[in-house]
């Protein structure tokens, strides 16, 4: 995959972003449901028989398409570090604690299959990007009977990217493809009026739930991105430093990135 900008200065494209797309090593349904799908990505070496980190990574898609082939640059920043990742689809256009429900599942069916997959499920973490990091952080750190249930062996950690975690802002109100993104808010979680009240925004934002026994966070932002600004990342940041908690949650500013940080542009945090 080769992602080029213009440059509109020197008047020619440059290529920004290249890598190789990986191949699944194995597909399947983590559940019964039609939709809970995965496929499982590895990196070199993997074999049945290791104890490696353990990603389950949600797609974006604005809560509404997206599939478990996106790997996105993350995925590729955390193969080539030997995490495997198992990429999962989640039901779309629901409620958001419908789709957080669909990651519980799939994280309890990856760490029961752990000799399978060859990972350690003591070391369990959640990445996404965009939608997928803003429903990877809400299943981290929301009560178990809204997000879904309880998890087999606890999450350690969340990767997120580009993720708008402060959905109940109220500056919150930027436009994807010429439509507003608290509209296909309120259409997904079934919402009355063109924009949710402040408590349904309330309910389905990470930044709501942060408490001192939540798992640690990284977030990686571009610093032009308006679907998932950098003040949401820092709502965060400041939410974990309000319950004493300043060493669990970092933030990554991709100066001049927007809604696709960069492979590679956060390896080096990803392994701290």
């Amino acid at each position: 995959v080769a992602c080029q900008v213009p440059d509109p200065e020197a008047g020619d494209r440059r290529i920004v972003e290249t890598y190789t797309a990986p191949e699944a090593v194995l597909a399947g349904r983590y559940g019964i449901e039609a939709h809970q799908q995965y496929k499982v990505f590895a990196p070199a070496g993997w074999s049945h028989t290791d104890r490696r980190n353990l990603v389950v990574f949600s797609h974006g898609g604005a809560w509404s398409f997206g599939s478990a082939d996106e790997v996105e640059s993350v995925v590729m920043d955390q193969i080539a570090q030997g995490h495997v990742v198992v990429s999962i689809e989640y039901e779309l256009e629901v409620p958001a604690f419908e789709q957080t429900a669909d990651i519980v599942t799939a994280v309890r069916w990856a760490q029961a299959n752990h000799g399978r997959l060859g990972v350690d499920p003591n070391r369990t973490f959640l990445a996404g990007h965009s939608a997928g990091a803003h429903l990877s952080l809400l299943a981290a750190v929301a009560p178990a009977d809204l997000r879904g249930g309880d998890y087999w062996f606890p999450v350690l950690g969340v990767i997120a990217v580009a993720g708008p975690y402060g959905v109940n802002l109220a500056d919150y109100a930027p436009t994807f493809v010429g439509i507003e993104v608290q509209s296909v808010l309120a259409k997904v979680n079934g919402c009355a009026a063109a924009r949710c009240s402040q408590t349904e925004l309330d309910r389905i934002s990470p930044i709501t739930y942060i408490d001192a026994a939540d798992p640690a966070v990284y977030m990686v932002v571009g610093g032009d991105d308006d679907l998932a600004p950098v003040s949401h990342a820092l709502a965060v940041e400041s939410a974990y430093q309000s319950v004493g908690q300043d060493q669990r949650a970092w933030v990554d500013v991709v100066e001049g990135a927007g809604h696709q940080p960069g492979f590679g542009a956060n390896a080096e945090y990803i392994e701290k």
